[in-house]
């Protein structure tokens, strides 16, 4: 939210600020300008970095506890084939924590979906779309 909110701010500063084609080409719009579209992206991604370092953490942690559980399970697997000796069910829990596995390396340690990479995305189109439209209009007007 703060984030769309600084992005409200820079739209309303591009449709009241005297950009025209004749100051587009100052450098000292573009200092002011960039970093103030830059800005939301990074709150945008910092804000939840404490969430993705949780995530993540949480994900290689559980990784390393089936890892470790599937080695011991398929030892004890070669050991009891080895054996001649037939246990399904051991096979059925080799292959249940085989697909958590597959699952838990599939599972996004960002907290993002796309719909909140949309709105970041025009977030940042509209000051774009806005500077654009403004100067279209002053073009044709004149």
């Amino acid at each position: 939210m703060i984030a769309i909110a600084f992005i409200g701010g820079i739209t309303i500063s591009l449709m009241f600020i005297g950009i025209d084609l004749l100051n587009i080409n100052q450098t000292a719009l573009w200092l002011v300008y960039i970093p103030l579209a830059i800005v939301p992206v990074v709150l945008f991604f910092l804000n939840m970095l404490p969430t993705h370092r949780v995530l993540a953490n949480a994900k290689n942690h559980e990784l390393a506890v089936i890892r470790n559980q599937l080695h011991t399970s398929c030892r004890h697997l070669i050991k009891i084939t080895e054996d001649d000796e037939l246990e399904t069910n051991l096979a059925d829990n080799i292959c249940a924590l085989s697909i958590y596995e597959k699952q838990l390396n599939e599972t996004p340690t960002w907290p993002y979906n796309t719909g909140m990479l949309r709105t970041l995305f025009f977030s940042v189109l509209i000051p774009v779309g806005t500077l654009l439209g403004r100067i279209l209009i002053e073009t044709l007007r004149n």
